[in-house]
This record gives C-alpha cells, sequence and structure tokens, in this order.
C-alpha cells in the first residue's frame, strides 16, 4: 500500500506539533511495511527531495491567491496561517498511485489533496490536529494581518482548475479526544467516519512513539 501524508510545511529547523504527528504517522507506517511519502509546499525549505530514515519528503512550488504580496508578507505566511495553493503537489498525487492520501492541513492544499484522492477513486483521511478548533481570536487577527488590504482570488482559481470550493472526505481524524463534541458542533466531515489519533510522546531528537494506532486497522479495512 502507497500512502501520501500531506502537510502545509515540513521543514526540521521549523519544528511544531503537526510535523511531529506526520513524521510518527509516517514512520508507524513505514515499519508495518507500507510506502510512505511526505508531500509538502517549498514553504521555509527549497529543498524539493530529502531523506531520512528511510522517508521521502517531497516539497513543491506554491503560491499565496493574494495581490501584491511581498517576500515579508509570504514569509510570515509560510511561518504561520499561510492557505496556499500548490498544483505541482496536485498533480504529483494524481500521478503517484496513492492508494490513501492523507491531508494533515485544512484549506486550499487540504481541499486539492481531498480531491486529487476522489479522482483517484482512493480513500481520503483528514486530520484536525491540536489546537486548530479552539485558536484565540487574537492569535487568528495576527495570521490574517499579511493579507490586510491585499485582493484575494482563490475562488476564482479554483473555478478556473475546475475544483469544488467544498469538499467531502471518507474519515477525519482527531489528534485530541477532548475536541470531539465541538467537532459534531460544527458540523465537520460530519458524513465521514471519525476516529481518534491518540497524543503524541516525545523520546528524542525527532523520534516520537505513539499509543493504540486505530489509523492502522481503519485504512486497511
Amino acid at each position: 500500500m502507497k500512502i501520501a501524508n500531506v502537510i502545509r510545511r515540513f521543514v526540521f529547523e521549523e519544528w511544531g506539533g503537526t510535523e511531529s504527528a506526520v513524521w510518527s504517522l509516517s514512520k508507524k507506517f513505514s515499519q508495518e511495511g507500507e510506502a510512505t511519502e511526505i508531500l509538502a509546499t517549498s514553504a521555509l525549505c527549497k529543498c524539493a527531495y530529502e531523506e531520512r530514515d528511510n522517508l521521502q519528503i517531497k516539497r513543491f512550488d506554491y503560491f499565496y491567491p493574494h495581490l501584491f504580496l511581498d517576500k515579508k508578507r509570504i514569509f510570515t505566511l509560510d511561518k504561520k496561517g499561510g492557505n496556499p495553493f500548490s498544483f505541482q503537489l496536485y498533480k504529483y498525487i494524481l500521478n503517484g498511485k496513492f492508494d490513501i492520501v492523507h491531508s494533515h492541513t485544512l484549506g486550499r492544499l487540504g481541499k486539492t489533496a481531498v480531491v486529487a484522492a476522489r479522482k483517484l477513486g482512493v480513500p481520503s483521511v483528514l486530520t484536525f490536529h491540536g489546537g486548530y478548533l479552539d485558536v484565540p481570536k487574537s492569535e487568528v487577527d495576527m495570521m490574517k494581518e499579511p493579507l490586510k488590504y491585499r485582493l484575494g482570488y482563490g475562488k476564482l482559481k479554483l473555478r478556473l482548475h475546475k475544483l469544488p470550493c467544498r469538499t467531502n472526505v471518507e474519515c477525519y481524524s482527531r489528534s485530541w479526544q477532548k475536541r470531539l463534541h465541538r467537532q459534531r458542533k460544527s458540523g465537520g466531515a460530519a458524513m465521514a467516519k471519525k476516529i481518534w489519533i491518540p497524543k503524541y510522546k516525545k523520546e528524542e531528537g525527532f523520534s516520537y512513539t505513539l499509543g493504540p494506532f486505530p489509523t492502522m486497522e481503519l485504512i486497511r479495512s
């Protein structure tokens, strides 16, 4: 089985909780004998191909669909809160012969990953990572600041490339169990199967272990 783990950016020098989860998940699948690739944009790292611990990391060109973004604003979005397009990544998934497409990001990148999976006729999984549903308003406003007074054309791009503005996934997972009731209230991915990936425990460096791993059973069922 071949699995694509899609993430907004993946840089070892800019490590966070989502990167930890994706790394741990990919290592777990690899240990189980499954072919796994980590697919990301080239945000904060222009290295198109990297291999560590027998895991392939591939990065693709991207852009933010807003006019008049200078390098400083783009860098700020790359660091946190950016919502990019990457048609290179989208095309790669379409041609990659994947059996599962697992997106660890929402927005435009997650949407195109789900659409690619649907075109391939394979299952798609969407993970809501810790913090997504309870980001403070002050932090949300800060992440939107680089786009202030910058004209966006994201929806136009979606229409031009015949991509839907709304998508559904076959399954979505949660990195934190306590957010279950909030997700049910929000109605997000309401028709999808729901699973819980337990909290991650750091061991050393970039190595992480997981508790019971229902994702493996769900994908194989």
